[in-house]
């Protein structure tokens, strides 16, 4: 460090392998300005190498140089480029196919200008399909450039040099190279170069190794990050203001693992305090579109359709980035409550405006202010006038919101500020763009977009391998060391012959190479800290792990400083004590009170007392979440409603016997097309009517075959459809709760008894055990007592299935329907012994419900899943015993 501090003191200019380095010791150089007492300093010139090849263009530019009349192409425009050209040349390829493939042909262009492979002999060298797609791929790409009058960064090079011969640009005084364990000969051409125009050139020197590196084995890679964790805790108590890091050279597939584990020994507290500044630094980046205020502004800006997703639009209304969330955030609660409630997974924003009207009057302000201006947004405009629509856009909604915004968030927001005008840079590449191309374009550039918030400096840095490289720590601790991971597998690209890239030496086209580059990493990792500890698990899950190779000759870790402490959550446990709680039952129902439910209060209730606690007197309901397409719900709603009208129209046996074949058809195609317009919204869009086509096609198959079945049934008349009735039973409990029931249908028989019936369209149907004991479907018979029937069933209608379930006062001539005195059970010999029964259980669960019962039962643990086990929470009470009633 040194060195590049004596080149910055001297005016000269440091250039680092990536960004990070430049970062850090920018900050390192400040921090030594301010030791020496200086209040004020020239800025120290640290740049990477990417952005001191874009200087040198700056200065071309400036000069009249040849390099400098290109434009220099971002990663975002040459990514771009190489998509349209591969999306050209392979008609055949799965829509977003060539956005991955774009991305690999850029890495391999950078490889071939980089390591100074000729692009003529590219198709003669190929070796596969993939290389030979690559080598017209790569002659398009360099004609286009050429054309269009552009240069990547790697074809800017050689550009430069020529410029640098020819006088065109001056080269700097003096260049100081740190973090590059390689160079590229296309890097050694151009240092070359300005060391022949007079530039004085430095290297960091060869790393001094750690005063004291070891090597620890950990059971597992989760203790191995604790142990890293608790070591570099130690260190930061013991010396505040040490340089401590922790690499983990898998860092990339396991971010939230890390994080967590790491966290949970330094900042015990970091799930309890989400907006205080963390003392560890992580490197890896996510992508922008991850991040929280960059998500609502893309859903905002997905308004410009017309419609949002139901998921977009919960994610916009209820977020802090939007104006007045706080002032109506239960209004905007309910808005989301209703929208779940809607047919279809998209929400029309005219319909939303209109709904927001009278609950969410800023809302509705801020949503109106928005629909006006997207009217002015033309359909078709360049990338530059759509990063200035998309600005005009989140203005117009209030974005980033009223609320104050916190360090990390003011650096994103800076972030999304760059990447429009990154967007609007693309006009010379991209042109004209419809909406639609225009916020897929933004999307992705989002979501390529790494971003990483600045934190403190002197925090604990958790890192990937390449980022640690040329860095200094006092204490550095690298996990993942095994024989596995590293050296790391050759990954040589597809897109070159594997031939030419052996050749010229290319990383990763040979596991020696592979092994030269590790063991150079390893000697520059750490290089000048007090202590380097090499970490690495015994097992992964069963498989057993070896060290690497590379650590075979390093003493074994001992003695190490180590945070000794139990883990927060250990110390949670520990401090737990038996409490003992007095009874506090809720009340009963007061007689003002008017619980909501019909039936299904007491099968809750039969099923669950704290559910149906919950539900019909808390009013607690779970919160809708729209299907994506006709989900079982609906069409189980359609199939009842279909058959009201059917049957409301028929009457019965003798009517449908009477209409044949062809007029069941027609009267049942009449009945559910009718079901399905009461369904369908009237904005659906055409994959919803679609999809209501293919529903009254599978509806009429089902349906009819059942209605086929009930020809062959003994005769029946229609009573009732669809039945609105009170639970007035004579039974003081049951009628006090006034339940509002509704009945599918009812039917008389030829001997004048009653048959109530219940549709289920379900796959399963109440356990055997559903006329007697405790009523956990208490539906049928509570219908029963109400009507006087002589017979309940329930009749399954699925595809596949069709089958009746009941019990009646005799034989009705209906397969599934049983005499009562056939259930099996001692207590029960007849008819009206069932049905006093039946009265009993009833009158039982309207006392329970009635009294303020609480209990969860056990027994049916899966009435209490999802939302509803938050609230209830059965899973604390653990499992029920054997022997419990």
């Amino acid at each position: 460090m040194s060195d590049a501090f004596t080149v910055l003191a001297a005016g000269g200019t440091v250039v680092t392998a990536n960004k990070r380095l430049a970062r850090s010791i920018t900050l390192d150089w400040n921090h030594h300005q301010r030791a020496a007492g200086l209040q004020a300093w020239p800025a120290g010139r640290v740049l990477s190498w990417p952005s001191f090849i874009a200087s040198l263009h700056a200065l071309s530019q400036r000069r009249g140089g040849e390099a400098g009349k290109r434009l220099l192409l971002g990663e975002v425009h040459a990514r771009l480029l190489w998509q349209d050209i591969i999306e050209a040349a392979s008609a055949d390829l799965l829509p977003g196919a060539a956005t991955p493939l774009a991305e690999e042909a850029a890495r391999a262009w950078r490889l071939l200008c980089e390591w100074r492979i000729p692009l003529a002999g590219l198709a003669v060298a190929a070796d596969s399909r993939d290389s030979l797609a690559f080598a017209g791929w790569a002659e398009a790409y360099h004609s286009r450039c050429e054309s269009g009058g552009w240069a990547d960064v790697a074809m800017l090079a050689p550009m430069l040099l020529a410029d640098l011969g020819r006088g065109g640009i001056e080269a700097p005084a003096r260049l100081h190279l740190t973090g590059f364990t390689d160079r590229t000969p296309l890097q050694e051409g151009l240092l070359e170069g300005l060391a022949a125009r007079g530039c004085r050139l430095s290297t960091d020197g060869p790393p001094a190794p750690a005063a004291d590196t070891s090597h620890r084995r950990c059971s597992d890679p989760g203790e191995e990050l604790e142990e890293a964790a608790r070591w570099a805790r130690r260190w930061r108590d013991d010396e505040p203001h040490a340089r401590i890091g922790i690499v983990v050279t898998d860092l990339a597939s396991r971010p939230a693992e890390v994080r967590r584990r790491i966290l949970d020994v330094i900042s015990p507290r970091w799930r309890l305090e989400p907006a205080r500044q963390l003392p560890v630094n992580f490197s890896l980046g996510q992508p922008l579109a991850g991040f929280g205020l960059v998500r609502v502004a893309l859903r905002i800006l997905g308004c410009l359709a017309g419609q949002l997703d139901h998921r977009h639009a919960v994610e916009m209304l209820t977020s802090r980035y939007l104006p007045d969330g706080a002032v109506e955030a239960s209004a905007r609660a309910r808005l989301v409550w209703k929208a779940g409630r809607r047919t279809g997974t998209t929400i029309p924003l005219g319909k939303l405006l209109a709904e927001a009207a009278g609950d969410a009057p800023l809302l509705h302000a801020r949503l109106a202010a928005l629909l006006e201006a997207i009217g002015r947004v033309p359909r078709r405009q360049r990338p530059g006038q759509w990063a200035d629509a998309f600005r005009l856009l989140l203005e117009a909604v209030g974005w980033p919101g009223d609320a104050p915004l916190a360090s990390d968030e003011h650096q994103v927001a800076d972030a999304w500020q760059e990447l429009l005008d990154e967007l609007r840079s693309c006009d010379a590449v991209a042109g004209a763009l419809e909406q639609p191309a225009a916020l897929q374009l933004l999307g992705q550039m989002a979501s390529e977009r790494l971003f990483q918030p600045e934190g403190d400096p002197g925090a604990i840095q958790v890192l990937g391998t390449m980022e640690a490289i040329g860095q200094r720590f006092d204490a550095l601790w690298v996990c993942g060391m095994t024989a596995q991971s590293w050296p790391p597998p050759a990954h040589s690209t597809a897109l070159l012959p594997l031939r030419l890239q052996r050749a010229h030496g290319l990383p990763g086209a040979t596991p020696a190479l592979v092994r030269e580059q590790a063991e150079r990493l390893v000697h520059w990792l750490g290089a000048g800290a007090r202590q380097l500890v090499f970490s690495s698990p015994s097992f992964e899950g069963d498989e057993p792990l070896a060290p690497s190779p590379l650590l075979a000759s390093l003493p074994a870790a001992a003695g190490l400083p180590r945070w000794p402490d139990k883990l927060w959550v250990g110390r949670m446990l520990d401090s737990t004590r038996l409490e003992r709680l007095d009874d506090d039952p809720p009340p009963p129902v007061s007689d003002g009170e008017h619980p909501r439910g019909g039936s299904s209060l007491l099968e809750h209730e039969a099923a669950c007392p704290a559910r149906a606690f919950v539900q019909h007197r808390l009013g607690a309901t779970e919160m809708p979440v729209p299907a994506h397409g006709i989900d079982a719900l609906a069409r189980g709603s359609i199939t009842h409603q279909a058959l009201e009208f059917f049957y409301t129209a028929v009457g019965g046996h003798e009517q449908l016997l009477a209409l044949g074949e062809e007029g069941r058809r027609q009267c049942l195609d009449t009945a559910i097309g009718r079901a399905i317009a009461g369904w369908l919204p009237d904005e659906a869009d055409a994959v919803l009517r679609k999809l209501a086509r293919n529903e009254h096609e599978r509806q009429r198959g089902l349906l009819a075959g059942f209605i086929a079945s009930e020809c062959e049934r003994p005769g029946f008349r229609i009573l009732d459809t669809e039945k609105r009735e009170a639970s007035a039973a004579g039974l003081p409990a049951l009628d006090r709760l006034q339940l509002r029931l509704r009945i599918d249908r009812i039917d008389e028989l030829e001997d004048g008894s009653v048959l109530v019936i219940d549709y289920k369209t379900s796959r399963q149907l109440p356990g055997k055990n559903k006329w007697v004991g405790r009523l956990y479907s208490p539906q049928l018979p509570l219908y029963a007592t109400l009507c006087a029937a002589g017979g309940i069933a329930f009749v399954q209608i699925t595809a596949g299935k069709l089958a009746w379930q009941g019990v009646a006062a005799g034989a009705c001539g209906i397969k599934g329907i049983m005499p009562a005195d056939k259930l099996g059970d001692p207590a029960i010999g007849s008819w009206p012994e069932l049905q006093a029964s039946w009265r009993h259980g009833l009158e039982k669960l309207a006392r329970e419900f009635l009294g303020g019962c609480f209990n969860v039962n056990r027994k049916q643990p899966q009435d209490a899943r999802g939302e509803w086990a938050m609230a209830i929470r059965p899973q604390e009470l653990g499992e029920m015993p054997e022997d419990e009633p």
